[in-house]
């Protein structure tokens, strides 16, 4: 008979080559260069002439990914020294791309994030003592189209939540479900629990980059709680000691891993949340935001467990008090989580050069999210 883990991996395996099939091949082929037409338009702005351009738009398609690529001007504007800026869809300047003079005929666009700016314009500034720009001259924005890998993530990630439930259903995997519910698994199941949820969650987090940066947070995230738990365990046995635990050392490690598999599982139950917060876009910011609330969610279920050990406030305190400390800062450290693309390498590194710390960039992100 073919054991029940063979037959789980075969089928695993097979559903996600599907998705991965359609999310990468020919791929090239279905990816579309536009180029979109737009003429000046002059106004007069505190008795200034501006001169900006039709609005380029881009028809958003769930199903489709965009990136923007260039805006071609004319060659002979460069003699006459003109100041250009980017306007988006409510003629507010794009950032980086703010009155800079016009130095070649080709403006790079790609840094800037179409499924955030769907729409833009190009205003030019007229220096004094020389001629406005013809209105008759094409100025051409283009952007490319291709298919929404992010969409394919999801709906994998989607097919193997609902392929593991019907699985574990079949085969009346009710002992693990009470065990990890009671906090009672064994510190092997709950470790490739950790794995197998944080995975998931971290893989839905990646995509909202896409390409190497799944792998990295797939890869990331159950080491982050694997490692802020060693680094802290120490602590966490002694201060439960002193609170009056009566346990032993092994009965405590049993019980972390057990807390980290509860955590994991609510944060896989976020994971759909997340991916669609992903694809109907919210910013970086407003992404790393939401992920914190899961991760307070999630945390405080493995909490309302810790405290049904011990029926005691003081414990879940005290373990949230160490553990979240040492998560943050470890958290800091293997940044990015979310990721921003660097505009000199388009790529997104594993982790970043460490710098400053997580509590006062905290407050800088919220002060960013309220700014009006």
């Amino acid at each position: 008979m073919i054991p029940r883990i063979t037959i789980y991996s075969i089928v695993s395996l097979f559903l996600l080559s599907l998705c991965w099939y359609g999310a990468t091949v020919n791929s090239t082929n279905r990816t579309a260069t536009h180029r979109v037409l737009t003429r000046l338009v002059p106004i007069t702005l505190d008795d200034v002439p501006v001169f900006p351009s039709n609005h380029a738009v881009i028809a958003l398609d769930p199903m489709q990914d965009y990136t923007w690529q260039t805006i071609q001007l004319p060659h002979t504007w460069l003699e006459h020294g003109y100041y250009v800026e980017l306007w988006d869809a409510t003629n507010k300047p794009i950032p980086g791309f703010r009155a800079t003079k016009l130095i070649t005929d080709t403006i790079d666009i790609s840094n800037i994030d179409a499924s955030l700016t769907p729409s833009l314009r190009l205003v030019i500034f007229q220096p004094p003592n020389t001629p406005p720009p013809p209105t008759d001259y094409a100025v051409y924005i283009t952007y490319q189209e291709y298919p929404n890998q992010r969409l394919f993530v999801l709906l994998s990630i989607a097919l193997m939540m609902l392929w593991t439930i019907i699985f574990w259903t079949l085969i009346r995997t009710r002992t693990v479900h009470v065990s990890l519910m009671t906090g009672s698994l064994s510190p092997y199941l709950a470790t490739i629990s950790t794995i197998l949820f944080g995975g998931i969650f971290g893989a839905v987090l990646g995509s909202f980059i896409g390409g190497i940066q799944i792998l990295y947070v797939l890869i990331k995230l159950p080491f982050l709680l694997g490692t802020t738990l060693l680094i802290s365990f120490s602590t966490l046995v002694v201060l439960s000691w002193l609170s009056g635990v009566k346990a032993s050392l092994k009965e405590i490690w049993t019980v972390s891993l057990n807390l980290l598999a509860i955590t994991t599982l609510g944060l896989c139950s976020f994971s759909l949340i997340l991916g669609f917060y992903i694809l109907y876009p919210l910013n970086h910011d407003q992404v790393l935001i939401a992920t914190i609330i899961f991760f307070i969610a999630s945390g405080g279920l493995a909490l309302l467990s810790l405290y049904r050990w011990q029926h005691t406030i003081i414990l879940p305190v005290v373990w949230i008090t160490v553990y979240g400390l040492v998560f943050l800062q470890l958290g800091w450290m293997l940044r990015p989580w979310v990721g921003v693309i660097d505009p000199v390498h388009a790529t997104v590194p594993i982790a970043r050069a460490n710098s400053g710390n997580v509590f006062t960039e905290l407050i800088h992100t919220m002060e960013r999210i309220t700014d009006p």
